[in-house]
């Protein structure tokens, strides 16, 4: 992880030096008078799939006559303001710079953000989404020649290109949904089985040898064989082992609990509840099958199975309660 941290920073210091001297050939410009010019846009999308959670960097240029106009700060604000967590953008980190030669000032940022919800603040989008880029609002004022404010100026501009399609990262349905839990997790999230090598030749003393082995140490030890059958069929199921951990006080850190606990409360609702939760975040009427809706008996499965995914702080006493309620009942 620190490795990945290391190299996550270096790109973010690199890449604004890459574009700025590239700037004027790859940033479209989207606004421009007397006064300003704006530059604006999502850099390298053209020629790439872009997946949900993808890293991508916009830079807006501003290039003014700084003995006409005065402007003001530019910083995150001016990213989030324009598109909110809640229309899918989540910003990750903000560089800005400023240069002026003789009779111009040019203010470079540079915004790192990621898509990591649905656009239009919806809680469930099925297949690709489409996002449009929001409109900024730029604010300055006008100065005379000795300094002064003369009038507020407000201009609108969207960077380019005006609308994001976001290919899904799974995949999915005919018509757009969600697959079963046991469709992308066929081993039920256990890992897979390491494959053999088929030796396609005989050996029929090797084997009668190994029976008759096999066959002489199960007559001269009956019963320990019974007890060992005995003990397999009695060992704990999976959900039950991550449940004991979660009981004992193990695990500390809330992050690492959480994670377990959601763990421990998919596979209870696949082996004992033969359902899969994932299906409860679907709308209603995309589900015909009353498991699947999550009403009745699985009601309060289904609402801790929301509540837990919504990551609550301090919330692990009382979420292991509700679940050792819940499957005690």
């Amino acid at each position: 992880m620190k490795i990945r941290s290391i190299i996550f920073y270096l790109v973010l210091m690199i890449l604004p030096m890459g574009l700025k001297a590239q700037s004027p050939a790859l940033i479209a410009s989207v606004y421009q008078d007397e006064n300003i010019t704006v530059r604006a846009g999502i850099v390298d999308v053209e020629n790439r799939i872009i997946k949900f959670g993808d890293l991508l960097p916009m830079v807006i240029e501003i290039e003014y006559d700084a003995s006409a106009v005065r402007l003001p700060e530019i910083g995150p604000e001016f990213f989030t303001q324009a598109w909110p967590e809640e229309m899918g953008a989540y910003l990750l980190e903000t560089t800005s710079s400023s240069t002026s030669s003789a009779s111009l000032t040019t203010s470079t940022n540079y915004y790192n953000f990621q898509i990591l919800a649905c656009p239009e603040g919806e809680v469930l989008c099925k297949g690709s989404r489409n996002y449009d880029l929001p409109e900024f609002t730029l604010e300055y004022s006008s100065i005379d020649g000795a300094g002064n404010d003369v009038a507020s100026e407000s201009i609108q501009f969207r960077p380019w290109p005006t609308n994001l399609l976001i290919a899904s990262a799974i995949p999915l349905g005919e018509e757009g949904e969600l697959n079963s839990f046991a469709t992308y997790f066929p081993t039920g999230a256990y890992p897979n089985p390491l494959t053999g090598q088929d030796l396609r030749q005989s050996f029929t003393s090797m084997i009668a040898g190994g029976l008759i082995f096999l066959l002489g140490g199960i007559l001269m030890s009956p019963f320990s064989f019974f007890k060992r059958k005995s003990l397999a069929e009695k060992s704990n199921k999976r959900w039950e082992e991550v449940l004991s951990t979660l009981k004992s006080g193990e695990i500390q850190n809330e992050k690492q609990f959480l994670d377990s606990f959601r763990k421990c409360l998919v596979w209870y609702c696949v082996d004992e509840l033969k359902v899969d939760p994932f299906y409860w975040l679907k709308h209603e009427e995309e589900v015909m099958s009353d498991d699947h809706k999550g009403t009745g008996d699985l009601a309060g499965y289904r609402e801790l199975f929301i509540d837990v995914l919504q990551s609550p702080s301090d919330k692990n006493d009382e979420l292991l309660g509700r679940f050792t309620t819940l499957i005690s009942s």
